[in-house]
């Protein structure tokens, strides 16, 4: 999740770019990269309050830009423009590159949800997690389903499936092939637009401070990470730790290559989520749930699975990265075998139950 967190938002930050170079052009984008940073570290030093308080806003605002972009783009939708790519020998136009293509399309349709498991990183922020926490999920992910729809087929309809594929900014974008770049929404659209992306970047942000924080205090990470700021007792070293390694990312790598490398990453955490639930339910069955798991154990098993096939959907763009990324992964499983799984802090939340049970089993 740490590597996945970090890395997202390197490549939210150039997309908030594309759509900053339409309304202010001219600017270098690596000035546009760091300003952005130091401005979303800086509010997410000063407390969860303003950071939340702050996501909320602009998440309303991007959720009535897409409420606007379905509205008219509906009037003006093609559905031959979707269709427009030619081709390859042997497909069809509902395919394409046939069912490679839709192998190699697996880690940018995960991207629409990335990082949507974080929410629960905010759950100390709650008052009542148990009900909360599900809540709050569900309509997230339904809230996701819906707009990742409208994004998807809208945009393609408007602008093209060609141009929409190469596109850095696809909203305005499609808007302005579909009714001309003086059109009022297509300016009003990259502003809008601009708010959900700074929702993406923003939250990422956060959810790596706090997963970050919590590995460190618990000696999964060097312990300096978990330093909380004096005043607003903020994990601050664990903010800017992450945000040197994306300011790095997202000036120097390549945007598709950040992307495999978040979406591994996501996934291989997917796995390790499914396969602790379902051996937390059979090692303590009588564990209170306030949360039932719908059609459990179905709806764990389908996830471990299309998890386990998605982990190498990334080697059909990127083997070499991929290969590259699962060594950075050995590293860490390295430190935690040889070092930091001696030196886990008892007294952490996260660490507490783990370090007791492997005492009873030491003891009998």
């Amino acid at each position: 999740m740490v590597l996945e967190y970090v890395l997202a938002p390197a490549v939210i930050v150039n997309g908030i770019v594309g759509y900053v170079n339409i309304l202010i052009p001219g600017v270098p984008d690596w000035l546009w990269v760091i300003g952005f940073y130091g401005i979303f570290l800086a509010m997410n030093t000063l407390g969860a309050k303003t950071t939340l308080n702050f996501e909320l806003a602009v998440t309303s605002i991007a959720i009535i830009g897409l409420a606007i972009f379905a509205v008219v783009g509906f009037s003006h939708f093609d559905m031959s423009r979707v269709w427009e790519i030619a081709p390859t020998a042997g497909n069809t136009e509902f395919l394409p590159m046939g069912w490679l293509g839709v192998w190699a399309a697996i880690p940018y349709a995960i991207w629409f949800f990335l990082a949507i498991e974080g929410l629960p990183l905010v759950s100390e922020e709650c008052k009542n997690p148990a009900k909360d926490m599900p809540k709050g999920l569900i309509t997230s992910i339904a809230t996701l389903v819906i707009t990742a729809f409208l994004v998807l087929f809208l945009a393609v309809g408007l602008g093209g499936a060609e141009a929409m594929g190469k596109s850095d900014s696809p909203l305005p974008e499609a808007l302005a092939l579909a009714l001309g770049q003086a059109h009022w929404s297509v300016k009003g659209l990259a502003l809008i637009g601009l708010a959900g992306l700074i929702a993406s970047f923003n939250g990422i942000i956060f959810g790596y401070g706090r997963a970050i924080f919590a590995l460190s205090r618990a000696g999964y990470l060097p312990r300096g990470l978990s330093k909380v700021h004096p005043r607003f007792r903020t994990p601050h070293v664990a903010l800017l730790v992450g945000g040197a390694i994306g300011i790095v990312g997202a000036i120097l790598g390549n945007g598709d290559v950040l992307i495999q490398i978040a979406v591994f990453g996501a996934v291989i955490s997917y796995i390790m989520m499914m396969l602790s639930a379902i051996v937390l339910r059979k090692r303590q069955p009588n564990m209170e749930r306030p949360y039932k798991v719908p059609f459990y154990p179905v709806t764990p098993y389908a996830a471990l699975i299309l998890a386990m096939i998605a982990l190498f959907a990334g080697f059909f763009y990127a083997p070499k990265v991929i290969l590259w990324t699962a060594l950075v992964y050995a590293i860490f499983v390295a430190y935690f075998a040889f070092y930091s799984r001696h030196h886990l802090v008892a007294k952490a939340p996260e660490e507490e139950f783990a370090i007791l049970k492997k005492a009873e089993e030491e003891l009998g």
